[in-house]
């Protein structure tokens, strides 16, 4: 269980004197919390220099992740070198880079995941808005291009566009899309099928509850019950997920799993005509820990600390050209086992939560999944596709 120290700032509630850095450190281990989290865009980002020896203290031995919006190769860089100062083996990015070619952006995720690897950080994608990730159907179509994928088999192409690579994980907030996409207020087919192939993806998962006009809303308002019971068990599921992975080879128990805590300060937080905060963000952050751990268990797992550890290469194999793309039999196979269910959910049951329908959500009953795509997604992609592109593959496969 992580607790953003971003989430942190102006707090305690409505108090004379907000809490230092060494203070917000002291409340994040007498909170329950297991680790930490650095957001280096913050207004109040601390110093690694001076984060280092408040995490290192006797007796504390708080685990470190960082959050960083990256735009290119030296942000990239820069949060990597806080990374190894403050001893934090996660990294979760926002990235700051936008295109309509999504085969650059999964080059550009797929560059960044390796060179993390190599610095030792496990870096993981968040969904996140004003981001690459900003669009919910964009972002599943930068996840599964099976569809695409079935058109190329036809010109023997497939080693020129791959999905993006499964080794790169998504942590996951949701706040971004409901508000973002302003996502019905009830539950729709089309939006479930879409949230349970971020899912699938999950590495970690952030706590924050939106509606589709406000990104973080007070916990305890009766208005709000709808979206809290949504989101908690869109966390039962998106745990079911990274739970039915197998652990790391080198991890001595069950897979462990990060959710971070994330009720940001204004303008995250909505404040009334007194400029004050409408709610205590630092009891709902520890409501949200409970919330979290009822639907950790809810998954079917009995290990409750919650933290996400390295990640492995769950797709290492001796026959790909270049550590990244697999060969025609490993993709046809993938696709072969996900069409009609959703790739990476085949033997994935989905828990009992507050929304949830039995095995299936309620709202996606009778509905089929092209690779966990709806349909309309492929649609999409081959709307792009247009002879002069295919002139340019083939050329460049020549």
């Amino acid at each position: 269980m992580f607790q953003s120290l971003w989430a942190m700032e102006d707090l305690p509630h409505r108090a004379a004197r907000a809490w230092t850095l060494a203070e917000r450190v002291e409340q994040v281990a007498a909170g329950g919390f297991d680790g930490l989290a650095v957001d280096l865009g913050a207004r109040q980002a601390p110093v690694a220099g001076e984060l280092a020896p408040l995490l290192d203290g006797p007796g504390r031995g708080l685990r470190r992740a960082v959050f960083a919006f990256v735009d290119g190769d030296g942000a990239l860089e820069r949060a990597l070198r806080y990374a190894t100062a403050i001893g934090a083996p996660t990294m979760v990015v926002c990235a700051r880079v936008f295109s309509r070619d999504l085969g650059l952006l999964a080059e550009t995720v797929e560059r960044w995941h390796a060179r993390a690897a190599a610095a030792g950080v496990a870096m993981q994608l968040e969904t996140h808005r004003d981001t690459m990730t900003n669009d919910l159907r964009a972002t599943v179509d930068l996840l599964d291009l099976l569809d695409l994928l079935d058109l190329l088999d036809l010109l023997d192409l497939l080693d020129l566009l791959d999905p993006l690579d499964e080794r790169v994980e998504l942590a996951i907030d949701l706040s971004h899309h409901v508000c973002g996409c302003e996502l019905p207020d009830e539950p729709t087919a089309e939006v479930e099928a879409l949230v349970d192939a971020l899912l699938a993806r999950a590495g970690s998962l952030q706590g924050r509850v939106a509606t589709r006009g406000q990104v973080q809303v007070p916990l305890g308002f009766p208005v709000h019950e709808r979206w809290v019971a949504r989101f908690r068990d869109w966390w039962t599921r998106g745990f079911a997920q990274i739970l039915a992975r197998p652990a790391p080879p080198a991890a001595d128990g069950p897979r462990e799993v990060m959710f971070c805590c994330e009720l940001g300060t204004h303008p995250y937080a909505i404040t009334g005509a007194d400029g004050e905060q409408l709610s205590d963000r630092w009891a709902e952050a520890l409501q949200l820990a409970d919330w979290a751990r009822e639907s950790f268990a809810a998954a079917g797992s009995p290990l409750l600390t919650l933290f996400t550890g390295g990640r492995h290469d769950r797709r290492a194999d001796p026959r790909r050209r270049d550590g990244h793309r697999g060969d025609r039999a490993r993709i046809g196979a993938r696709r072969a086992a996900s069409r009609g269910r959703g790739r990476g959910r085949a033997d994935v049951p989905r828990p009992a939560g507050p929304l949830a329908g039995g095995a299936q959500h309620p709202a996606c009953q009778g509905v089929r999944h092209a690779g966990g795509v709806p349909a309309r997604a492929g649609g999409r992609l081959r709307k792009r596709l247009g002879v002069g592109w295919f002139r340019a593959l083939c050329a460049g496969r020549r």
